[in-house]
């Protein structure tokens, strides 16, 4: 018998069989002879594969693809579902291609730099440059992949492996989108019917387009004047109440007698033939091209309603401050 840590070799009738421990798991091998010597050559390979992390365990050098998978699970049980989509899309889009058959410990400094100038190279959907702030998105999705493989048990990655990343300064590429009201008519009035109610919310709330999307008739309270944002519906999972000012009081009591005459079963507080909206970015674009604002975002609405809200009433535009 080998020393306990470092397996056993035992007979099973004439032959010889080896048989180590990894992380808990048992491996057993014959070695297909009936000297004992041949046995204890098999057992020290495996104990030398086990150092080297080639059977697996905590010493095991896993690729990224490997790690990102671990990783995606610990995110489904740390962040909200919309939130784990969006992230596992930019993972298998951009970060898996790239990294995925590289070996976690072997990622460096000048790799990050690599890709950087890869993506930098690649053009969006609009046909422009992707911008470094969307670049240090996804490398800080990397980091964390990384800080949670290093901080598993056992760990998946020495902490030591754990480059430095190149994260670049993004005050430069801030967006300053942002309407007055004599632009925001001109955009409304090119907006197709179903769009109008959900951007004179944003625009007089400046929700963000995600919670607006979420909403249901059940948080509109029109006897209280007042929009109600469920606790762990918002970004921050806090709940927050907003009073009901300026377009709003108009549009949603027109939204809610169409939803009444033609949809009476849909739930949704903003919807599309009765159907919740989950796109529109056609419809936007499109409008935003004839008004003269093509580049103007749906998220511009929410700077430019925290702005207005604040000079309207001060005091009702408490939490509508961007963050």
């Amino acid at each position: 018998m080998a020393q306990r840590g470092a397996g056993t070799i035992a007979r099973r009738g004439k032959i010889w069989w080896v048989q180590i421990c990894v992380d808990g798991l048992v491996i057993r091998q014959s070695s297909k002879s009936e000297k004992y010597a041949d046995a204890k050559k098999l057992r020290d390979k495996l104990l030398g594969q086990r150092e080297r992390g080639e059977l697996g365990g905590h010493n095991a050098r896993l690729s990224v693809d490997g790690l990102l998978n671990y990783f995606v699970k610990a995110l489904a049980v740390r962040v909200r579902p919309d939130t784990l989509k969006i992230q596992s899309l930019v993972i298998d889009a951009n970060l898996r291609p790239f990294f995925g058959k590289m070996k976690g410990d072997k990622i460096t400094t000048s790799v990050l730099m690599a890709y950087r100038e890869y993506r930098a190279k690649q053009l969006t959907n609009k046909g422009s440059a992707t911008r470094p702030s969307t670049i240090n998105r996804e490398l800080s999705l990397l980091r964390n992949c990384l800080r949670t493989a290093a901080h598993s048990t056992p760990p998946l990655l020495p902490v030591t492996a754990i480059p430095r990343f190149p994260i670049t300064n993004e005050d430069a590429c801030a967006r300053q989108g942002f309407l007055d009201d004599a632009a925001f008519e001109t955009l409304i009035a090119e907006l197709p019917g179903y769009l109008v109610a959900l951007t004179v919310t944003a625009y007089n709330t400046g929700i963000r387009k995600g919670e607006l999307l979420k909403m249901g008739w059940d948080q509109c309270d029109f006897d209280g004047d007042v929009l109600l944002l469920y606790r762990g519906e918002t970004k921050s999972g806090k709940p927050r109440t907003l009073p009901m000012l300026g377009d709003r009081r108009a549009v949603l009591p027109r939204a809610k007698e169409d939803r009444d005459k033609n949809w009476p079963g849909c739930q949704w507080l903003f919807s599309r033939l009765g159907e919740k909206i989950e796109d529109f970015r056609g419809a936007w674009e499109g409008a935003c091209e004839r008004v003269g604002l093509p580049e103007l975002n749906f998220h511009d609405l929410r700077r430019s309603g925290a702005v207005r809200n604040r000079r309207i009433s001060p005091r009702d535009s408490r939490g509508l401050f961007l963050r």
